[in-house]
């Protein structure tokens, strides 16, 4: 592809995805384990470890958005 000047890129595995230098990685709490995923490409205030919300706990209360 190179030689007959034909744009391509080299694929990426998950483990080059997350060694990346332009990806920043973020500490986050699900169903009580310590978990290292891609951070938010924003900037937060707290900077703390996220508690991700087990499946099905706002369920209740995003229903009731709906209902009334």
């Amino acid at each position: 592809l190179d030689a007959a000047r034909i744009a391509n890129a080299k694929l990426n595995d998950v483990a080059d995805l997350s060694e990346h230098p332009f990806l920043t990685n973020a500490a986050a709490q699900i169903g009580g384990a310590d978990v290292r995923m891609a951070a938010l490409p924003i900037r937060t205030q707290n900077m703390a470890n996220a508690q991700v919300p087990t499946l099905g706990a706002h369920s209740d209360s995003v229903r009731k958005e709906f209902t009334t």
